[in-house]
């Protein structure tokens, strides 16, 4: 019982330090906020809307929006 309790604790302190080494070796990516997307008076949503877009790849959006226009098409909203 003495030894499985053992293996038991010796496997769960190995995976705790490989992802602690995996956490560090791999930074989480911070997320870029555009300056017309901050929060303050002067706020704009649709500015900040656009500003968000514009950070996104066109081949990116082109998917997205083929299906929106297909399924538009389809309910004969043009």
């Amino acid at each position: 019982m003495n030894l499985s309790r053992y293996c038991l604790i010796a496997l769960a302190f190995s995976l705790c330090s490989t992802l602690t080494a995996l956490a560090q070796t791999n930074p989480s990516t911070t997320l870029d906020i555009p300056a017309a997307a901050r929060p303050g008076p002067n706020f704009d949503v649709k500015a900040a809307t656009d500003a968000w877009l514009a950070t996104i790849p066109s081949d990116k959006k082109a998917r997205p929006h083929a299906y929106h226009r297909r399924h538009a098409l389809e309910e004969g909203k043009t």
